[in-house]
């Protein structure tokens, strides 16, 4: 890398890769404000700007035309009375000066030749036309090309990580989505199961019920013959009543009104009860039972027994 001695606004000339820029007087950063390089041993001016050992022979070598003992600053242009060693602090010994390494020697004697420009990279002196010239120009494009070859190198292996980071996140996805397929079939027979269980739960309680439902009208079938078989023998009874009345005027009505009255209002409360249980054990409603009369005369007990159907469990109105 080939920089500048002199700042832009003192001519036309400037860097082949890069021209001088201000930069701040602060020797603490470590590295020479001219040639960018890590100082080894500083050299700082009467205007604070910092050099390194190889550097501030340049800068002896292109201030020859100074007074003597007097630098000055190609960034700031100021004139320096002194040179002072920031590790001593105390005005050091200029080394040996470099030679100018123009390539024709007659660069030399022309007044637009003069030493502007120093080379990074092999420390020598040249001038504005060497600068120019296909050897400079030739080494800086090896450095440019190096410096592509670097980064090449370095996007390229970049690259084929990012490249393997990607197939590997490729391969994980993959792998998350096989899981979920099979997260989804598992989730299909899950469901299918339950269906399949919840249809043979349903035909079970379906089926207890029918049987239950059996149970209860075959319950009801004989619990409704017993009821039969009681009211009929209850109607026996009340034909028996009713013909001895009929047939004999020396019933025992006549001679125990009382007790007749009694036994007649049990036999036709037994009745009406018997009627109510059989009409419940039947899938219609039953029709309502007659409304009897106070049993207070041996006349009223003989209307209210005539008053029932002794055929069946439905009434009728008779006197």
């Amino acid at each position: 890398m080939i920089r500048g001695l002199r700042n832009s606004q003192r001519g036309v000339h400037k860097s082949v890769i890069h021209a001088i820029e201000d930069a701040p007087a602060n020797w603490e950063r470590g590295y020479c404000d001219l040639c960018c390089l890590s100082l080894s041993k500083a050299f700082m001016l009467g205007c604070g700007h910092t050099f390194c050992d190889r550097c501030i022979v340049v800068l002896v070598e292109g201030n020859k035309s100074l007074p003597p003992d007097t630098m000055e600053c190609p960034f700031c242009l100021a004139i320096s009375p002194h040179l002072t060693s920031i590790d001593s602090k105390i005005t050091p010994e200029l080394p040996a000066l470099i030679p100018v390494t123009c390539q024709a020697l007659s660069h030399k004697d022309t007044k637009n030749t003069s030493v502007h420009y120093f080379c990074v990279q092999t420390g020598e002196l040249i001038c504005t036309s060497c600068a120019s010239s296909a050897l400079y120009t030739g080494k800086a494009l090896l450095t440019i090309t190096e410096a592509a070859e670097h980064f090449g190198n370095t996007i390229h292996n970049k690259t084929t990580a990012i490249r393997l980071a990607v197939a590997e996140v490729r391969k994980h996805v993959w792998r998350l989505r096989r899981q979920q397929h099979d997260l989804d079939l598992q989730l299909e027979e899950a469901v299918s199961n339950l269906n399949n269980r919840k249809v043979e739960i349903i035909n079970v309680i379906t089926e207890r019920f029918v049987t239950l439902e059996r149970a209860l009208t075959r319950l009801a079938g004989v619990h409704r013959e017993a009821l039969t078989r009681e009211i009929n023998d209850l109607t026996q009874q009340v034909r028996l009543v009713m013909e001895s009345v009929s047939s004999s005027e020396k019933h025992v009505a006549q001679q125990e009104p009382l007790s007749f009255l009694a036994e007649a209002k049990r036999l036709v409360s037994l009745l009406s009860r018997r009627l109510g249980a059989l009409s419940g054990c039947t899938r219609r409603s039953a029709p309502p039972l007659p409304e009897l009369p106070r049993l207070g005369s041996t006349a009223g007990v003989v209307g209210a027994v005539r008053a029932l159907d002794l055929s069946g469990p439905r009434a009728v109105n008779g006197k």
